[in-house]
């Protein structure tokens, strides 16, 4: 038997507010299963198209204020990268 270094799990969800994706449902699903089959503590998080970069990085803080350092955090991108000037990009399509 071996033991997880973890001693809880919190599952961030993010995809664009401008849903032009459709990835909703899919977004949903998936949280219900971290939240009902795993037990984990979910949050999704709408990215805003202005000031997206800075939105982002302060819910990923606000998680991690009081945080245990024995928690794992899961992030979930549901979106789409591109590679420019060979490098990955994520933005949202309109």
């Amino acid at each position: 038997m071996t033991t997880v270094p973890y001693t809880s799990i919190n599952v961030l969800l993010v995809f664009w507010e401008d849903d032009d994706l459709r990835v909703w449902d899919e977004v949903d699903q998936l949280e219900k299963v971290f939240r009902i089959d795993y037990g984990t503590t979910t949050k999704t998080f709408k990215i805003p198209a202005e000031g997206s970069a800075i939105a982002l990085d302060n819910e990923i803080v606000r998680l991690q204020e009081n945080e245990d350092p024995n928690t794992l955090l899961i992030l979930y991108y549901a979106g789409h990268g591109k590679l420019r000037d060979g490098a990955l990009t994520i933005q949202a399509h309109k």
